[in-house]
C-alpha cells in the first residue's frame, strides 16, 4: 500500500514555529532597541531647545530675567529654581524628576560694574544629563564699567 498524505508533520510544523519565534524576537529586540535612542534623541534635543529658549530671556534682558521667565512659563518661580517637564521634556507645572536647576545671581565688581551669572544643569529622570565635558550651561554678561578706546 502506498502512503498518498499531503501535507507536513507535526515536527516540521513545531520547527517551522519555533524559527518564526527566534525571528520575531530578534526583530522585536532590534525595534524596541531602536525605539529607546530615538527617544532618548528626542529628549535630549528638546532639552537643548528648552536651554536656549532660557538663554534667549536671559540674553535679552539680564536685569529681568525672573519676570521674562515667570511670563515664559506662566508661573511664579520667585520660590523656585527649578523649571520642571515631562517625560519628553515638555513643559510641566507640577513636580516632576525631568527639569532644569537654574542658578541666577548678579555679581558686583564696582561702581556700576558686575555681570549677571546664569547657570543651567539639566536632570532627567532624576539623573544629571551631560552634553559635553561639563554637567551643567553657564553664561555670564558683564554690565558696566569703562569701555577702552
Amino acid at each position: 500500500m502506498k502512503s498518498t498524505s499531503k501535507g507536513f508533520t507535526l515536527t516540521e510544523v513545531l520547527v517551522s514555529v519555533a524559527i518564526a519565534g527566534i525571528l520575531v524576537v530578534a526583530v522585536a529586540t532590534f525595534f524596541i532597541r531602536y525605539q529607546r535612542l530615538n527617544n532618548r534623541f528626542l529628549v535630549k534635543e528638546n532639552m537643548l531647545t528648552e536651554i536656549e529658549n532660557v538663554y534667549e530671556l536671559y540674553t535679552g534682558s539680564p536685569a529681568s530675567f525672573p519676570e521674562n521667565l515667570n511670563k515664559y512659563f506662566d508661573l511664579d518661580l520667585a520660590s523656585s529654581d527649578k523649571l520642571y517637564y515631562d517625560s519628553n521634556f515638555q513643559k510641566r507645572a507640577t513636580a516632576s524628576k525631568n527639569y532644569l536647576e537654574l542658578e541666577y545671581g548678579y555679581i558686583e565688581y564696582g561702581y556700576n560694574e558686575g555681570k549677571y551669572r546664569l547657570k543651567i544643569t539639566p536632570y532627567y529622570q532624576g539623573e544629571i544629563v551631560t552634553f559635553t565635558d561639563k554637567t551643567y550651561f553657564l553664561r555670564e554678561i558683564r554690565v558696566g564699567g569703562q569701555n577702552e578706546e
